[in-house]
């Protein structure tokens, strides 16, 4: 499996919308191949009707196949076009022929409803169902030369109350599944716990038995929407009100994963590729969300690739497809963060294929340059933590108002101020990791344990940098709430007890400092959310404080109390800033600029030095992601414009890129030792050379324009 080595372009030729009878399998290939694609996935058994597009002892074929087995006429035209072909296998989606049969298989809500999508039935992993799909894949592997098995949805999408859970439960816990949820019960969250393991049991079921038929077949199964949370509303509108044949509202506001009860660290450990579903409409989230989510997954993917599945349709018409302008900058933003871009073509032969053009053409030049993007380190300064321990023990139903806003606010004020940032995951948070970086992030890392807590303070001890926000360590790891912050003594404050709603206030500036630069002594700023009440061990670490609010919007402005909003200081060798306002959030939520511009000046500070690598005269829509060959030969900068798309989608319909503005005159600044001497400077998609003047050890090279997507390469002796 050598190559799954190598950086990948992907492409799912996706059958059930399409008119069977008029598919050309031969033709469909030949257009996957030509747009650059050298990975295609052909669908074996489908997530509608639980039907075959190959012959079939287990299952019904399509009706429209006749006597065709297009499984086989596609994987016989990609061994002759030699790309690599995986095989598309619903995991729970089973047809009439089953559930009428074993009505008993299918997954069930939390009072008892079946779940259903279509001519299609959810069907448990925990039932016999799960033997039926390793019968079909095993069936699969031994009479079709595919490279490996791709396994959509292996989840519960449901509570599942289904008979089979209900006994397997109440044997490994002793206890009844619960009807509701209750996030202070520890009967829930231990039926939350069990969810992730029964999944990722069925997963490793199925990853053997590919194993045991075929050892050198790849297996890799779907994981969803990281870093997102469940909007049922939305689901409901896009859905012409009918979501809730799928989803239930009683899910509103949980993380996404926790719904299908998938954890990605444990299910990484039994699949050969990282597998992301990363359809930022249904996040309502814009394009850098991809990124972040690439960065997460990397911490689990031990060197696999991370294939990265984008929405090309403009759901939910998925027979029309996204404009040109965002589907580059998608590509872009997903091979700049280190994934393998992956588009399903919906309906081959009757969607609108205008923007094949568009993903050929960025695909092309993926290939033209594949040398810049395999063998790569991305170059390290800044992190910030996405907590899953959080999202779990702490964020409960509220997930995007308790986490997700803060986490994304903070990563998005790096990426705008083109700070070079990567994402850590809980297991990171330990000496050894933390080491790598000059700052870590900890936007509202609420669950921290005692371990993680000594590891933060030994990282900031040895110098260190360490941002922290709003509750981060005032819970342990499971959600048990401490009676101080865990990391007091780093923050130089204690809590008293309470959190309050601030009201629709201001924070005041307090003090002079680095992280509060250009912005006046004394200002206001905005404020309107929760703030931990605490008492500051020394007023001289207190940049600025909460003000009481007015009783009305024009009202004279309240008195000044006590409550630090932003500390900073020297711990150790190390530097801490400590907002327990939530500032992350509010950035997120309503871009006050100054807030963007404090995060990056805390990151700036605690970091003491600059990055490796920096731009000037970039505005915030550009993203910068910077990577080093691992022979240390060369440094490869991606730029991606992201046109005027850079604000979560707030309303319930998901907002299209039209349009990128064109960037020019982009500086690069790379710091480089005495001894290394630069070769050449260039743009990888155009073999274009760049000039460029070395001054102090400092490289500095002008990149003239970038209309969507450029990769620069800074090659030395």
């Amino acid at each position: 499996m050598a190559w799954l080595k190598q950086h990948h372009r992907i492409l799912t030729i996706e059958l059930p919308a399409t008119v069977l009878k008029e598919f050309n399998a031969k033709e469909w290939v030949k257009k996957a191949v030509d747009c650059g694609a050298d990975v295609i996935v052909a669908f074996a058994y489908s997530y509608l009707g639980g039907l075959t597009f190959y012959k079939s002892k287990f299952a019904p074929p399509h009706p429209d196949m006749g006597n065709r087995d297009i499984l086989r006429e596609t994987v016989e035209e990609c061994r002759k076009q030699g790309v690599k072909v995986i095989a598309y296998v619903n995991s729970i989606w089973g047809g009439e022929h089953e559930y009428k049969e074993h009505e008993d298989w299918c997954q069930r809500r939390y009072n008892g409803k079946i779940v259903e999508m279509g001519p299609s039935r959810e069907m448990c992993l925990n039932s016999p169902h799960r033997e039926y799909i390793i019968n079909i894949i095993k069936e699969i592997l031994e009479n079709y030369d595919v490279d490996g098995i791709f396994v959509d949805e292996p989840s519960f999408q449901s509570w599942c109350k289904c008979k089979y859970c209900e006994e397997k439960f109440k044997a490994e816990t002793g206890l009844e599944i619960p009807k509701y949820a209750k996030w202070d019960n520890p009967k829930w969250i231990k039926f939350m716990e069990w969810r992730y393991k029964c999944i990722t049991e069925a997963i490793e079921e199925i990853a053997k038995s590919v194993k045991s038929v075929k050892n050198d077949a790849i297996c890799f199964f779907q994981f969803h929407f990281p870093i997102s949370s469940f909007s049922w509303l939305w689901l409901s509108i896009v859905s012409g009100g009918k979501m809730e044949w799928r989803y239930g509202s009683e899910y509103e506001g949980f993380y996404i994963p926790r719904i299908y009860a998938e954890k990605l660290e444990d299910i990484s450990k039994h699949e050969d590729v990282i597998s992301m579903e990363l359809y930022r409409s249904f996040a309502r989230q814009p394009v850098w969300w991809i990124g972040a989510c690439i960065k997460y997954a990397k911490r689990f993917a031990d060197n696999k690739p991370i294939f990265t599945l984008v929405e090309t349709p403009f759901f939910p018409w998925s027979l029309y497809l996204r404009p040109s302008v965002e589907l580059k900058a998608t590509i872009g933003e997903i091979v700049a963060n280190g994934g393998c871009p992956w588009f399903s073509i919906y309906g081959p032969g009757i969607s609108d294929m205008k923007r094949l053009e568009t993903i050929k053409e960025v695909f092309q030049k993926l290939k033209s340059c594949e040398e810049h993007l395999n063998n790569v380190d991305l170059l390290k300064y800044a992190a910030v933590l996405f907590s899953l321990q959080t999202v779990d023990y702490y964020a409960a139903n509220d997930t995007e108002g308790r986490y997700l806003n803060h986490f994304l606010g903070f990563y998005r004020s790096m990426i705008e101020n083109h700070i070079q940032v990567d994402v850590l995951s809980d297991k990171d948070i330990s000496f050894d990791v933390l080491k790598e970086y000059k700052v870590v992030c900890l936007p509202n890392a609420a669950c921290l344990s005692d371990l993680q807590i000594r590891e933060l303070e030994k990282y900031v001890k040895s110098g260190g940098g360490l941002i922290a926000t709003y509750e981060t360590s005032l819970y342990d790891e499971k959600g048990v709430k401490r009676n101080n912050f865990g990391l007091a003594d780093l923050f130089n404050i204690d809590y008293t007890g309470k959190t309050e709603d601030a009201g629709i206030t201001y924070i005041r500036i307090s003090n002079e400092h680095p992280v509060v630069d250009n912005i006046s002594k004394g200002a206001l700023l905005p404020y309107f959310l929760n703030i931990p009440v605490s008492t500051p061990r020394s007023m001289d670490n207190v940049l600025a404080i909460l003000v009481k609010p007015p009783e009305t919007m024009f009202s004279p402005i309240g008195e000044d109390t006590k409550i630090p909003v932003i500390l900073a200081q020297n711990y150790g060798e190390g530097r801490v800033v400590f907002i327990p306002g939530c500032l992350d959030a509010i950035y997120m939520l309503m871009e006050i600029n100054d807030y963007c511009n404090i995060l990056a000046n805390a990151v700036r500070w605690a970091a003491k030095s600059p990055g490796l690598v920096e731009v000037k005269n970039c505005p915030r829509i550009v993203e910068v992601n910077s990577w080093e060959k691992k022979d240390g030969k060369r440094i490869i900068v991606h730029l991606v414009n992201h046109g005027y798309d850079t604000r979560p989608i707030l309303g319930p319909i998901s907002r299209l890129v039209n349009y990128a503005i064109p960037v020019y005159d982009v500086e690069i600044q790379v710091r480089k030792s005495v001894d290394e001497k630069v070769k050449k400077a260039y743009l990888a998609f155009h073999n274009k050379t760049l000039d460029y003047e070395v001054k102090d050890n400092l490289v500095k090279i002008v990149v003239p324009k970038v209309e969507d997507y450029e990769i620069v390469v800074i090659e030395f002796d």
